[in-house]
């Protein structure tokens, strides 16, 4: 993870215990925070080559660092895949306190109508008020549509999953951004 004023980082950040022993939500998902995930690639569904998906994570990766008002929490490198299409974009993960959160997902969707995707993702953590282990905690991912006409039948708009207590981060070909054939 990355500071929002940082652009690139070498340094791994896992998940930490609290005195207990609980694995606590990284900082970016404790406080009610809202973290977006966002890419430049594969324009409204159409397959790019790599050089103009790259091009266009690297212009949409400019613009992230202009959100200033109100600045993200953090931001960060990410990327989604589907295991099954054998599919990975790389994309963004910003983070914005829960005062942020409305004008940080209007300057969010505003970007990815700029770059023409169909969606983004919002993911939040449901717990106990002042929890921030994961222990009873459930992080909840939101499909937000940009295009109503890019809806997929059968894609939930809201999902929710059980952490994983994860030491190392899994090993696979997706993971790494090796294209599955």
């Amino acid at each position: 993870l990355a500071p929002a004023n940082t652009t690139t980082t070498t340094e791994k950040v896992y998940n930490k215990n609290d005195d207990l022993g609980n694995l606590l939500w990284p900082e970016p998902f404790q406080n009610k925070r809202r973290v977006f995930c966002l890419t430049g690639h594969n324009p409204m569904g159409v397959n790019q080559s790599p050089e103009e998906n790259n091009a266009a994570n690297q212009k949409l990766s400019r613009r992230l660092e202009t959100l200033l008002d109100p600045a993200p929490f953090a931001r960060w490198r990410s990327f989604g895949f589907h295991l099954q299409e054998g599919w990975r974009e790389d994309g963004f993960a910003v983070s914005y306190n829960e005062q942020d959160v409305m004008i940080g997902r209007d300057q969010i969707l505003e970007l990815a109508r700029e770059f023409r995707q169909a969606a983004v993702y919002e993911f939040s953590i449901i717990n106990n008020e002042n929890d921030t282990t994961t222990t009873d905690a459930v992080l909840n991912r939101r499909i937000i549509w940009c295009d109503k006409q890019k809806v997929v039948d059968g894609d939930e708009e809201c999902s929710s999953m059980r952490a994983l207590n994860v030491r190392e981060i899994p090993d696979s070909e997706l993971s790494r951004g090796v294209p599955v054939i």
